[in-house]
């Protein structure tokens, strides 16, 4: 069993390592008057290969198989995904300028201005594939805002860890992306539940059925916790993008479990670093529970002994460069930080010195730069995962979200 998994992983590490990417920044002269897309195509293509949707200038990043490419932007300002170039403002990268991409190649500083000129002979491909899918070979379709039941059988343990083992697989098979549970409503500000790693949305039911619904809708961000946690966080930065465009969200409550708690701050570092000008506005609240801020041990055995290493891994080694750079930049101006942590694992285990939580090390948990960038911290004899089905988190998380 354990080889059949790490053929898995490392088929999958193959697979992303033949990827390429893209990412600029778009600007834009004066007043918008309307939503900006991003679009990747083939010289001559009828179909776009990707769209990425701004509410406002900012940064974009395509993940993309090897090809040329070229990128152009346009103001869609009635809002139907099609390019009219006698209404709508466009611009693109160079004059076009094609871009050779190459496997495992990295490309930044696509960088395009809208004017208040459109360039003549501007080309954009009449169709775009709708947000979530692609129309290129090779990439797996991102489920944006799909409504579900948290009984839907995607979200099962054996699925979150396969999320781990074969993340590239779970994309195709299972569908990584931000679910919902109802279609969503601006009246209600959205809660997006982030899980840790191996794990799933189905986790967080209990906490879910103490919300106040009338106040707040749920979101579920499912993922392929095996993937290098830069790579998850940018997809989060994309397809959060797009629901704010959709959705029209004024405000955004992330509560996150286990190593989705570091998944959750890259993202909100993306999104809203920038106070000046973020690309998502309102993130207010930030809840992470039983979060390793400091690491795994484990992590860093796997990383050393084990045939092939899940990426994930090495991003939760003590000291890594990810944790460093993560913990080394604040949250955000105006991001709320409450900290909930367990104790109620027990004693030493070979990969758990002191107290514990059965997963994570109390001192991992309470990480002083953690401790430095929270308001307040809460601390439950609970287990890793028995914290998330506790009483007491839940009327403790309703009082941190202002409800009775």
């Amino acid at each position: 069993m354990w080889a059949c998994m790490f053929r898995g992983v490392r088929r999958d590490i193959e697979m992303v390592g033949k990827l390429g990417s893209l990412r600029g920044t778009v600007v834009r002269d004066g007043v918008g008057r309307g939503d900006i897309l991003v679009v990747v195509y083939a010289p001559a293509a009828s179909l776009a290969a990707d769209v990425f949707s701004l509410a406002a200038p900012g940064k974009y990043l395509f993940v993309l198989p090897p090809g040329t490419y070229r990128i152009a932007a346009f103001e869609d300002v009635n809002g139907d995904r099609k390019f009219q170039p006698d209404a709508e403002r466009a611009g693109r990268y160079g004059n076009p300028t094609d871009i050779h991409l190459g496997a495992g190649e990295n490309m930044s500083g696509v960088d395009i201005h809208l004017g208040p000129d459109t360039p003549a002979r501007i080309e954009i491909p009449p169709r775009l594939p709708e947000a979530g899918s692609r129309g290129v070979k090779g990439l797996p379709d991102i489920q944006v805002g799909t409504v579900v039941s948290l009984d839907d059988p995607r979200f099962s343990a054996e699925h979150g860890r396969f999320g781990m083992w074969e993340p590239v697989e779970f994309m195709f098979t299972v569908g990584a992306g931000i679910y919902f549970l109802e279609e969503c409503d601006a009246s209600r500000t959205p809660i997006l539940f982030v899980h840790g790693i191996g794990g799933y949305p189905t986790e967080f039911k209990y906490l879910v059925g103490k919300l106040d619904r009338r106040r707040f809708q749920p979101w579920f961000a499912y993922y392929p916790s095996g993937l290098d946690l830069d790579r998850v966080a940018d997809g989060f930065a994309r397809w959060m993008q797009v629901l704010q465009v959709r959705c029209g969200f004024r405000r955004l409550v992330v509560v996150a479990h286990s190593m989705g708690g570091l998944v959750a701050r890259a993202f909100i570092e993306r999104v809203a670093g920038d106070h000046a000008a973020p690309t998502i506005n309102g993130i207010d609240t930030f809840v992470s529970i039983s979060t390793p801020w400091g690491g795994h041990t484990a992590a860093a055995l796997g990383v050393e002994h084990a045939p092939e290493v899940v990426p994930a891994w090495r991003d939760l080694v003590p000291g890594c460069p990810f944790l460093e750079s993560l913990m080394g930049h604040p949250l955000p101006p105006g991001v709320r930080y409450y900290l909930f942590f367990g104790f109620g694992g027990g004693g030493d285990s070979p990969f758990l010195r002191g107290a514990n939580d059965g997963v994570v090390t109390v001192a991992s948990e309470l990480d002083p730069r953690a401790q430095g960038a929270a308001i307040r911290m809460f601390g439950y004899d609970e287990t890793h995962t028995g914290i998330l089905n506790s009483e007491a988190v839940a009327a403790q998380l309703n009082a941190v979200l202002g409800t009775p």
